[in-house]
């Protein structure tokens, strides 16, 4: 596939049905495009299987016409990788300069759910 007309490095793309058929075939696209993947679908072990053929590095599984489950993982994957994403950003930044900022936000992820 050819990848010159795009390129989504830094993007993140939530493909939905994305454990089969279409949406894998989307998914796969988009992942050579360089876009972090988030692969969606009911099946939990169609999922998995999915992230190990595409190398994706994150699963959502919830009904796509379920309005409150998606809101519920979406809302929840998004917390995760900002919490993540800051303590990363703390270590790799603060440490070195303001120790406090770094203390603050290694308890920031060690409270969390």
């Amino acid at each position: 596939m050819s990848t010159e007309l795009f390129d989504l490095t830094g993007k993140r793309a939530l493909v939905t049905g994305s454990s089969q058929g279409i949406g894998y075939a989307l998914a796969k696209g988009l992942a050579a495009t360089g876009a972090e993947i988030i692969l969606n679908g009911r099946d939990a072990a169609k999922l998995a299987a999915a992230a190990r053929d595409l190398g994706a590095g994150h699963t959502l599984a919830f009904d796509a016409t379920d309005h409150q489950a998606v809101r519920k993982a979406v809302d929840a994957f998004e917390a995760d990788v900002d919490r993540a994403r800051l303590f990363r950003h703390a270590a790799e930044c603060c440490a070195r300069r303001r120790p406090e900022l770094f203390r603050l936000a290694r308890k920031a992820h060690a409270s969390r759910p």
